[in-house]
C-alpha cells in the first residue's frame, strides 16, 4: 500500500466527485466537489516512497532497446546524478536545460534536476535547427547547465552551432551570445575537454558526502518552488517559458490517474517525446504504473511496444499519431487485445476520428484530456461516460479547478450558451518566465486564465468546445466558429483533415474557405462536398463559399497546426490567384 494514497477509498470518492457534477443551471463557475486534499509533496518525496512501495516493479521500459529500470533502480540512478549536480555547484533554483529524446537517461536527468530543487527546461530534439531561436531560448530561460547527446564522432550540436571552446576549464564555459551558460554536459564521450559527461557526474555523486547534502537539501525544498519551464510557441510562434510547480504537476496528474483507474497494474505506452509533455512522464512515481517508452515515433514501433509489453493504455496519444495508427496498413497484424484505453488530446478531436477508432479498435475506450501547458489538465472524459458524452464533450472538470464560460466582459453566461472558457485554480502556471507583460495579460488579477477557446457547459455539467476564440470568422454581422463547419465536412469518407478559415470578401468582409486534405487516391468535387455538408445538417449560411483541396497545412516549429498562418496564406492566394481557382496545392 502506498503511503500517500491509502486503501483506495479516496480513489473511489474522487471518481464519484468527477463523475457527478451538480446539475444546477446557475452553477457557474463549475467546480467538482472534493474533500480529497491536494498533496504537498516534492518529486523527491514521491520517488523515495515509490522505491519503498514498489522496489522491484518496472517504472520505465524503453522499446525496442530493452532497457528497463525498476523504481528502486531509478531512485539509485537519480540520487547519484543529483549528487553529481551538487558536486559541480548546481542547486536549488538553477536552470538546467536538456535537449531531450526518448532515452533512459532523460527520465533520470529530469527527476535528478527536480530532486535538488533546480528547474528543468526540456527542449525539442530539433532545438539546434532553429537558428536565432536557440539564442533566445537559452538566454530567456537563463539556462546555466545544458545537457546534450554527443554524436558518433564525439561532437555535439552545441559545438556545431557555436564553434569550438577549446582551452576553457570545465564548468567555466564562456560563450558571449549565451552568457548565463557555464556548464555543458554530454551523454556519451566527447572530444571537447570543457564538457562534463553524464557518467562522470554520476561517479562524483556516488560519494557519501553528496548523499548527505542531498538529504539535507530535500528537507528544505517546497512543492511550490518552480519545477519546470516548458516552452510553448503559442499562435504567434514566439517561444514563451511557462513556469510550473511540483504542486501543479503532481496533483493534476494524480487526479487524471485516479479518474482513469490508473494503478500499479496499469502498463501505459508513452509514445510522446519527453520534451513535449515532460510533466506527464512522472505518472509512474505518482501511482506506481509502468511506462513503456518507444524510442522512435514510428507507428510500427509503437504498435510493437503495445503488443510485446501488453500495454493496457496509451497515454497520451496526440491526434495526428492517433490518426496514423488507425490508418496503418499493417494494424490488424498486431495483437492489441491488452489495450483498453487511448488517452488523446493536444488538438480538437474530431467525431470522425472517434468513430473510426470504434470501428478499428472496438474494445478500446477513447479518453479525451483537455488542458494546456499553462494549466496542465482541466477536464477529462471518463470510462463510465456514455458514448455520446465521450464523443461530443471534453468531459468533466477535475477537482479543485474552477471553470466558467464568460462573455466579453468576463461575466458568467448561462448553461448551453457559448462563451470564452476561463479557469482558475491550483494548476494555473506561476508566470511566463522573465516576461511580466505577457504574464499580466494572460493571468487576470483575480486569478482567472483564458484557455483561448470558445465553448459551453451543457445541462449534464460537461464541457463542449466549439472553437478557438481567435479563430472567429465574421460574415457580415454573423459570427461563425470554424468547428461548426469542420465537423460535417470531416465526416465525408474521403476527407483526411479539414480546416476552415475566413478569407477576404468585398461585400461581407469575410467568407468561409474550407481547406481540405483528401485521403490518398481519393477525389472529390467542390460541389459534392457542399451538398454532403448540407445533408449532414450544415445550414446554408455556414456552408463554405470556397473549398480548396490542399496537400498540407502550415505548422509551427513544434508541429501544431496554426490556423492564423493558414489564414494569411489563403489571403495571399486569393489576392493573387482569384477565389474561383481550386487545385491540389501545398500552402506555404
Amino acid at each position: 500500500m502506498h503511503k500517500y494514497f491509502g486503501d483506495g477509498s479516496a480513489l473511489q470518492y474522487l471518481r464519484h466527485c468527477i463523475r457527478f457534477v451538480p446539475q444546477s443551471a446557475n452553477m457557474n463557475p463549475l467546480t467538482s466537489p472534493s474533500e480529497e486534499p491536494l498533496l504537498t509533496l516534492t518529486f523527491g518525496d514521491l520517488l523515495d516512497q515509490a522505491a519503498v512501495s514498489w522496489p522491484d516493479r518496472d517504472a520505465y521500459v524503453f522499446f525496442p532497446t530493452g532497457s528497463r529500470v525498476t523504481f528502486a533502480g531509478l531512485k539509485e540512478q537519480v540520487d547519484r546524478l543529483a549528487g553529481g549536480l551538487l558536486a559541480i555547484g548546481i542547486g536549488r533554483g538553477d536552470h538546467v536545460g536538456w535537449v531531450a529524446g526518448n532515452r533512459p537517461e532523460w527520465m533520470v536527468i529530469f527527476l535528478a534536476v527536480m530532486k535538488i530543487g533546480a528547474v528543468a527546461v526540456p527542449l525539442d530534439l530539433c532545438f539546434f535547427q532553429y537558428g536565432e531561436t536557440v539564442i533566445h531560448v537559452l538566454n530567456k530561460a537563463e539556462i546555466k547547465v545544458l545537457i546534450v547527446e554527443a554524436s558518433e564522432d564525439k561532437s555535439t550540436p552545441f559545438h556545431d552551432m557555436f564553434g569550438t571552446t577549446e582551452g576553457v576549464e570545465r564548468g567555466a564555459l564562456a560563450v558571449d551570445r549565451v552568457p548565463h551558460l557555464t556548464t555543458l554536459v554530454t551523454i556519451g564521450e566527447t572530444n571537447h575537454q570543457e564538457c562534463q559527461t553524464l557518467t562522470e557526474l554520476m561517479q562524483k555523486g556516488g560519494h557519501e558526502e553528496f548523499h548527505e547534502r542531498l538529504a539535507k537539501l530535500q528537507n528544505q525544498l517546497s512543492c511550490h518552488d518552480p519545477a519546470i519551464l516548458q516552452f510553448t510557441s503559442g499562435i504567434t510562434g514566439v517561444p514563451k517559458a511557462v513556469q510550473q510547480t511540483t504542486y501543479s504537476i503532481l496533483n493534476s496528474n494524480r487526479y487524471v490517474a485516479l479518474a482513469l483507474h490508473m494503478d500499479q497494474q496499469c502498463i501505459a505506452a508513452f509514445p510522446t517525446l519527453f520534451c513535449n509533455i515532460a510533466w506527464g512522464t512522472c505518472l509512474p512515481i505518482i501511482v506506481g504504473c509502468t511506462f513503456v517508452v518507444p524510442t522512435t515515433k514510428e507507428v510500427e514501433t509503437i504498435l510493437s511496444a503495445i503488443q510485446e509489453e501488453k500495454c493496457t493504455m496509451i497515454h497520451p496519444l496526440y491526434v495526428k499519431t492517433f490518426y496514423n495508427i488507425l490508418h496503418y496498413p499493417g494494424l490488424q497484424g498486431f495483437d492489441l487485445s491488452s489495450l483498453k484505453q487511448v488517452i488523446t488530446g493536444g488538438n480538437m478531436v474530431s467525431k470522425a476520428l472517434i468513430t473510426t477508432s470504434s470501428q478499428v479498435l472496438p474494445h478500446v475506450t477513447v479518453i479525451i484530456l483537455y488542458g494546456s501547458t499553462e494549466v496542465c489538465f482541466v477536464t477529462c472524459t471518463l470510462p463510465e461516460m456514455t458514448s455520446e458524452a465521450q464523443n461530443s464533450t471534453v468531459g468533466a472538470v477535475l477537482p479543485h479547478i474552477q471553470l466558467k464560460i464568460a462573455d466579453d466582459d468576463g461575466n458568467s453566461v448561462p448553461r448551453n450558451t457559448v462563451g470564452e472558457v476561463v479557469i482558475r485554480g491550483y494548476s494555473v502556471f506561476q508566470q511566463y518566465y522573465a516576461d511580466t507583460a505577457k504574464t499580466a495579460a494572460a493571468k487576470k488579477h483575480d486569478g482567472w486564465f483564458s484557455m483561448g477557446d470558445m465553448g459551453f457547459i451543457g445541462d449534464d455539467g460537461l464541457l463542449r468546445i466549439t472553437g478557438r476564440k481567435t479563430e472567429l470568422i465574421i460574415i457580415d454581422s454573423e459570427n461563425v466558429y470554424p468547428g461548426m463547419v469542420e465537423g460535417p465536412l470531416q465526416e465525408h469518407p474521403a476527407v483526411k483533415d479539414v480546416k476552415v478559415v475566413g478569407v477576404p470578401d468585398a461585400v461581407n468582409g469575410e467568407e468561409l474557405c474550407a481547406c481540405i486534405i483528401l485521403k490518398s487516391r481519393e477525389s472529390v468535387g467542390e460541389e459534392e462536398m457542399k451538398q454532403f455538408a448540407k445533408k449532414r445538417g450544415l445550414v446554408e449560411e455556414f456552408c463554405p463559399r470556397y473549398i480548396l483541396f490542399v496537400e498540407s497545412f502550415p505548422n509551427t516549429s513544434n508541429g501544431r497546426k496554426v490556423r492564423c498562418r493558414q489564414k494569411e496564406a489563403e489571403k495571399r492566394r486569393y489576392a493573387t490567384l482569384g477565389a474561383e481557382r481550386t487545385g491540389r496545392v501545398k500552402i506555404e
